[in-house]
């Protein structure tokens, strides 16, 4: 195909009536309507009572998409379209939210509560959002990194869902657990596999030295039974077991299912460098 006759389906081909574009918040407004129904497509698909959500960068390098254009430093695409999705153990994606600031949840097929928008944390929203399309919440447990992780949010998915959660979380979004601190775990004198961890009201919060200190909260599994992971030991100069608990076993086993479909999508080379030549 001529560069001339891409260019010409590309400038007539539209999904959305341009005239309402200027009355709507949706930032994505131009495609909105195929992106809803691939979604709605994808919620029809059985999903497992295991759920992962995390962060997808869609690639994208131009300039002239704002701030709708993030960066992401630990994704493989750092630069593009953000979106938060949710897919089944299996790496299969089931909802997507696609980020675009204040207007995020003005325009996603499944809206808020005045409850659900009253939390205080953003990124809470984003699990809350996408949590909402579960089809048996009861029976199903989610897992996210630090990024999503807070005590709030997991009381708040097993109060109103009856939804169980597991996740990594940042020191300061745990409240204030009788735990050893990181900094005290971080010294050399305190050694690997140590563990520490206090339960309340079904809600665990452990804290667990691997090569670094990992802070975990989980409201479906629990430390026992614990196992053991082979890490290198420098004075033994081979590989020895350490203790580890359930939890972080189970957590590392679940919570790579985005990544998988991160790495399936890029099997397929789509983006690709337009010819000069006319």
């Amino acid at each position: 195909m001529s560069r001339n006759c891409s260019k010409a389906i590309r400038s007539s081909l539209h999904f959305s009536d341009n005239d309402q574009a200027a009355a709507s918040q949706d930032r994505f407004f131009k495609v909105r309507v195929p992106f809803t129904k691939v979604t709605r497509e994808f919620l029809k698909v059985p999903e497992t009572p295991i759920h992962s959500i995390d962060e997808v960068m869609v690639a994208f390098k131009g300039t002239r998409a704002g701030n709708l254009r993030q960066y992401v430093a630990n994704k493989p695409d750092k630069w593009g379209f953000k979106l938060f999705c949710r897919s089944s153990v299996d790496g299969f994606v089931h909802d997507i939210l696609m980020y675009q600031g204040e207007t995020t949840f003005v325009s996603h097929h499944t809206m808020l509560s005045e409850e659900e928008k009253a939390i205080v944390s953003v990124t809470s929203k984003f699990v809350v959002a996408i949590v909402n399309t579960i089809k048996d919440p009861r029976n199903s447990a989610v897992y996210a990194d630090n990024y999503f992780t807070s005590i709030g949010l997991a009381k708040y998915l097993r109060s109103q869902y009856g939804c169980r959660y597991v996740g990594t979380a940042r020191e300061n979004r745990v409240g204030h657990p009788p735990l050893t601190s990181v900094k005290e775990m971080n010294k050399k004198a305190t050694q690997r596999g140590r563990l520490d961890y206090v339960s309340s009201d079904g809600t665990l919060v452990a804290r667990w030295k691997d090569n670094s200190v990992v802070t975990i909260l989980s409201s479906d599994v629990g430390v026992e039974p614990m196992g053991t992971v082979e890490r290198y030991d420098r004075a033994a100069k081979k590989k020895v077991p350490i203790p580890c608990p359930s939890v972080i076993q189970m957590y590392n086993n679940r919570m790579g299912a985005i990544d998988t479909s991160d790495m399936l999508t890029h099997l397929y080379r789509t983006p690709f460098k337009q010819r000069g030549t006319t």
